[in-house]
């Protein structure tokens, strides 16, 4: 999408996407809510009922497996962040391979879901915007951080989330500099024609503008995937995770930084029929957690990410190079027209 349109047709998705649930949960007592939502400083209703003692049991949607390394951790520790936090009053189950996350919150299957907003853009592309942009000079990990806390980008995200039913928070990161995986080398241009690739959102778009074909494969499928030639390059995250997701194991060269350079958000969504039952203290400690999750995942990105380059080097035989120059100016060029 055009970056300088953003946000200029939500309110007509808004009305025609389907409608989130408004149904109290039936298990908690309740009292009444805050005026004001002060987690994000936006008006709140008088007469919402708060969660304010008592236990729920919430179903968080994930679209990984229970097995899979990294991401799957990350949910199970967010869950019990929470959960010690909110003192057990919520008791948070993991609902696995969940493909569509808003769908998941409107039909009440699922309570909070954790992915990246790469997942909504069939809903509304401006999505993009808090997961990741294709391109050089996009946001990286600590931009992303500053624009949403500082920059108004939480307020639009917040406008954008509510007209499909969904309170959103950023909740991690997946490292800058993914790079492309592939068990042959690129050296030009040809190598993407008619080759396909994996990759988040609008990188899509990218990889067929170059010619290639964008393969929509699960992350937790993308090594399996280019072991059996299914593929032929493979993008996700930076160092972690891609030694996570077992990619160094079945890939021998990674080239450049990859078509998403800053790398991917990860987020957390509440179902805005619960985020409104909420009282202004619980409202505070979920945003205080999840604050805390994506600066202990900051830390450790930033902590290892030299550590595990030497690593996926020396251990795996793994080749990094630099985008030919021409792949680099095509890939640009279509990321700065997305």
């Amino acid at each position: 999408m055009d970056r300088r349109s953003f946000l200029k047709s939500t309110s007509a998705a808004a009305a025609a996407a389907t409608t989130a649930a408004t149904a109290p949960l039936a298990a908690a007592p309740v009292a009444e809510a805050a005026s004001e939502d002060t987690a994000t400083g936006t008006a709140g209703s008088n007469a919402a009922p708060a969660i304010a003692s008592g236990r729920c049991e919430l179903t968080l949607a994930l679209p990984w497996r229970d097995a899979t390394a990294g991401p799957a951790d990350r949910a199970h520790r967010i869950a019990r962040r929470l959960e010690g936090a909110l003192d057990g009053r919520w008791r948070i189950v993991l609902r696995h391979r969940t493909e569509d996350g808003i769908a998941a919150l409107a039909a009440e299957t699922a309570d909070l879901y954790l992915g990246t907003e790469n997942d909504n853009l069939p809903y509304h592309p401006a999505f993009a915007f808090f997961a990741a942009l294709p391109g050089a000079g996009t946001f990286n990990a600590e931009d992303l951080v500053a624009w949403l806390r500082v920059g108004g980008g939480q307020e639009l995200w917040n406008e954008l989330a509510a007209g499909f039913g969904v309170k959103p928070f950023l909740a991690g990161h997946l490292g800058r500099w993914p790079g492309l995986w592939s068990a042959r080398p690129i050296d030009s241009l040809a190598d993407l024609e008619g080759a396909r690739i994996a990759v988040e959102g609008l990188a899509r778009d990218v990889v067929r503008g170059v010619g290639g074909e964008p393969a929509a494969i699960a992350a937790d499928d993308m090594a399996a995937a280019l072991a059996a030639g299914d593929i032929a390059a493979a993008e996700y995250g930076g160092p972690l995770a891609s030694l996570e997701l077992g990619l160094p194991g079945v890939a021998r060269h990674i080239a450049g930084f990859g078509i998403n350079e800053g790398g991917i958000g990860l987020s957390l969504g509440i179902r805005h029929a619960l985020w409104d039952r909420l009282g202004a203290t619980d409202r505070l400690v979920v945003a205080a957690v999840l604050a805390e999750e994506t600066q202990s995942a900051l830390a450790e990105l930033r902590a290892h990410e030299k550590l595990l380059r030497a690593l996926i080097r020396d251990r795996h035989g793994v080749t990094f190079r630099p985008l030919p120059s021409d792949v680099a100016i095509a890939l640009d060029r279509v990321a700065e027209r997305s």
